[in-house]
């Protein structure tokens, strides 16, 4: 098409004799150079050469005859210019380069083919170094309390019959991304249920030891290796882009302001972090705490790659090549560009796989752009990645923007003495949940009511008019937690109601938005608990 368009700018500027033709002929060949380099970079050197030996000869008589005819048309010479482009030689040359574009096309499909092979190839493989994490996690977890070892095993049951599952879906699909997304979903799900009681029970356990006690210590590495874990679960969900997800307006001005000050003098002493921002406020919705994480991220990397020192810029604003585009009106621009290594160019389509890295094997890789990735998307923004090897990196996060002012959420205060003048009816499928939910209700001084499903929450609502509030998982069987909350909205308008989940954020399974202020994700600890139930009650 593009070659088609080159011909007709020549023809134009012969017919016409105008110079902007002429310069518009030789804007569209610098263009169509680029592009066939770009080809014969996805197709590889092999195919690229080829292909430049098919059409050396041709693409060169053809500027030469566009050229001369040009120069003729310019001259007053029509008629002479027209013979040269109407001639069998120039037709013939156009052909060549019209079959060995097709032959490039060929080639390229059976790189694709095989493409295909190996993607599946790194599937299987990430799969089981995914698996492996939660192998490695349970370790831990049953040399600590061995109590939990049943449970264990049923959530590494779980986890292979949904590996067996996703691995039919792959070979089914051929989509490695859509595999591994869902893998890691199950199993950090699965994996935060769990995290959930251990890190309850030991939030109660440690309690009642004393400071100077030798199981207070082990309480307190526990209670660290279930942190890390639970750590390792939201990253999971970050890459599976089903992480929880508190989004509100947010000025991207102000949040990566903070995060410099925040900064002092991290990531390295040789480091120059160079912030630039827009003038006015540049608003978009996104969870905050999520961006920064990004943005630490991003900014490690940089860092990372310039160990002798270097200038990383973080900058706010609209990409200048979409400022003829609507889309700098949709969407607000965060990039961070170093001054780097880079990447190679063959390595650039597998940057934002699972523990992709340049280093060398053992010294990095993980989840970090994979993460970055799937926040974005989530978010409904785009991500883009640019390296050149030895000139430095750029990556850009897109984010939509929002039409109304950013305004500060209302701040609630904590209830004082929530304690026995406090019920509470916990709802969960999970028995075990349950009970350490329970426990660290009554722990914190509240009277508790339970109930395995949404239908007995129902009728334990009922049945006990003086519940001040309902704290409910929203996964379960049967009445999920968002229909649950339905249904007390109706009957009792006045009964506030708490979410909680290891695998959604702010929305329900069918996609009902949640509010904010009252979720709370799953693992937490008893002080995350005691102050979200103070908000929540706080606003009642």
């Amino acid at each position: 098409l593009e070659d088609e368009q080159l011909a007709m700018a020549a023809r134009t500027a012969v017919e016409s004799g105008e110079e902007r033709w002429i310069r518009r002929y030789e804007a569209r060949g610098t263009t169509l150079d680029a592009d066939l380099r770009q080809l014969g970079r996805i197709a590889g050197p092999a195919a690229a050469k080829r292909f430049e030996d098919r059409t050396r000869l041709s693409v060169a008589r053809l500027y030469a005859v566009e050229r001369t005819a040009m120069a003729l048309g310019r001259g007053g010479r029509s008629a002479e210019a027209r013979a040269l482009l109407d001639s069998s030689t120039y037709g013939l040359d156009r052909e060549r380069l019209v079959n060995a574009s097709k032959q490039l096309a060929a080639e390229i499909k059976l790189a694709a083919d095989a493409r295909v092979g190996d993607v599946r190839t790194r599937s299987r493989a990430v799969i089981g170094a995914i698996l492996l994490l939660a192998l490695i996690g349970f370790a831990v977890l049953w040399r600590v309390l061995n109590s939990y070892l049943r449970r264990a095993e049923a959530v590494h049951e779980a986890a292979q019959r949904s590996i067996h599952e996703l691995e039919l879906a792959a070979l089914k699909q051929a989509s490695k991304d859509e595999v591994v997304g869902q893998l890691a979903s199950g199993i950090a799900h699965d994996f935060n249920n769990l995290l959930a009681v251990v890190i309850g029970s030991l939030d109660l356990i440690e309690m009642d030891l004393p400071q100077d006690s030798k199981s207070r210590e082990q309480v307190e590495a526990a209670l660290g290796a279930s942190l890390r874990g639970a750590e390792l679960a939201h990253q999971l969900l970050a890459f599976a882009r089903k992480q929880p997800l508190m989004a509100k307006e947010v000025d991207l001005n102000a949040s990566v302001r903070a995060f410099s000050r925040d900064l002092r003098g991290w990531p390295a002493p040789k480091i120059i972090l160079d912030v630039k921002f827009e003038q006015d406020q540049v608003l978009v919705k996104t969870d905050p705490a999520q961006l920064e994480k990004a943005l630490k991220n991003l900014v490690m990397n940089a860092a990372e790659a310039m160990p002798l020192g270097g200038r990383v810029v973080v900058q706010i604003g609209p990409d200048r090549r979409l400022a003829m585009d609507d889309a700098a009106q949709r969407y607000a621009c965060l990039s961070v560009s170093d001054e780097g290594c880079g990447v190679p160019a063959d390595q650039l389509t597998s940057v934002f796989e699972p523990f992709f890295s340049t280093k060398p094997t053992g010294t990095g890789g993980g989840l970090g752009l994979s993460m970055v990735h799937g926040f974005v998307k989530q978010s409904g923004g785009e991500i883009e990645f640019m390296s050149e090897e030895g000139a430095g990196t750029t990556v850009r996060l897109y984010f939509p923007k929002t039409e109304t002012p950013a305004l500060s959420g209302p701040t609630t205060k904590a209830v004082p003495g929530t304690g026995s003048s406090r019920v509470v009816l916990v709802v969960d499928d999970d028995a075990s949940v349950r009970a350490s939910v329970v426990a660290q209700l009554s722990s914190l001084g509240y009277a508790t009511i339970e109930a395995a499903d949404g239908v007995e929450a129902l009728q334990r609502v009922a049945e006990a008019p003086h519940i001040d509030l309902v704290f409910t998982d929203i996964l379960m069987p049967g009445l999920s937690g968002a229909e649950l909350g339905r249904e007390i909205a109706i009957g009792r308008p006045d009964l506030r109601v708490l979410y909680t989940s290891g695998f959604v954020g702010g929305s329900a399974s069918d996609g009902t938005e949640l509010p904010a202020d009252q979720f709370l994700a799953k693992p937490y600890r008893k002080q995350d608990l005691k102050l979200k139930m103070d908000q929540v009650l706080a606003a009642a």
